[in-house]
């Protein structure tokens, strides 16, 4: 079980894939332990004294076969030990030159043959006009060549564990690559979606974007995330980390969450007098 604890102190996304594997391993193999050292005993003590194969101390026909077998084949490897280390220590060098030479990433870029699109626009829009933005969205993303169908969900409930209002739109997008490669196709439909102002899009995969959004909490591939209690300073702030995203060339026009200040009447209260409901 000590082989599994490195799993308990990885971070990212190898954390959270394989911590729960670690932790069903370890129990697993902790309950058949305790199995092997209470009940195999009891019932090897109930069933294996009337058992014939015990009482004639004879081992199975396929024990037998196996070992005339094996026994030349050890007798070979101890009186030639060179000849069974040797290609073994071959074996474990090429071994060691493979995995210098292998990938460091944990999980390598994944080719889906599909596309989820987040499309938010700015918050407070209603039904309606989010239902006529994603229309146009989809008609600009069966445009493209690749593009053979699309899917569109507005908003999800209250209850749901992703819950978003009406302003926010997931797209799935199924592909059939043609002759542009997928940088190529993913640039064309982010310069045919900067057209639409007031739209923040975000272009993933379905299961890279479900890990993304595991991770940091948001549907970007990287969050800058700013936290204070002055709504203005965090808006400022948030805008010079946005600055050199605009540059990037995989990046939303506006790679900033949308915002929008909501009007809200202020009417101050007074102390209700002799005979007034409270206020």
């Amino acid at each position: 079980m000590l082989v599994f604890v490195p799993l308990f102190f990885l971070s990212g996304v190898e954390g959270r894939l394989l911590r729960p594997l670690g932790v069903a391993y370890v129990v697993s193999l902790g309950a058949s332990l305790l199995v092997a050292v209470t009940v195999t005993p009891a019932l090897c003590s109930l069933l294996l004294p009337r058992s014939r194969a015990v009482r004639r101390s004879r081992e199975p026909a396929l024990v037998r076969w196996l070992k005339r077998r094996y026994r030349p084949i050890l007798e070979t490897a101890l009186d030639h030990p060179w000849r069974m280390t040797l290609p073994a220590l071959a074996l474990l060098i090429a071994a060691i030159v493979v995995i210098a030479g292998a990938g460091r990433s944990f999980l390598p870029e994944f080719n889906e043959g599909a596309l989820t699109i987040s499309a938010v626009t700015l918050p407070g829009t209603n039904l309606e006009e989010s239902d006529r933005l994603g229309n146009v969205i989809e008609e600009i993303l069966l445009e493209q060549p690749e593009v053979v169908s699309t899917a569109r969900r507005t908003g999800r409930a209250e209850l749901d564990q992703h819950a978003m209002s009406v302003e926010s739109a997931e797209i799935d997008v199924r592909l059939e690559m043609g002759e542009r490669s997928k940088e190529e196709m993913l640039d064309g439909i982010r310069e045919a979606l900067s057209v639409l102002p007031g739209l923040n899009t975000t272009i993933g995969q379905p299961i890279s974007h479900r890990i993304d959004h595991m991770l940091s909490g948001s549907r970007a591939n990287i969050a800058v995330k700013v936290f204070g209690d002055d709504l203005y300073v965090m808006r400022t702030l948030a805008a010079a980390c946005a600055t050199p995203w605009r540059t990037c060339r995989a990046s939303s026009p506006d790679p900033s969450n949308p915002r929008t200040d909501i009007p809200q009447p202020a009417r101050p209260l007074r102390p209700s007098g002799p005979g007034e409901p409270t206020v």
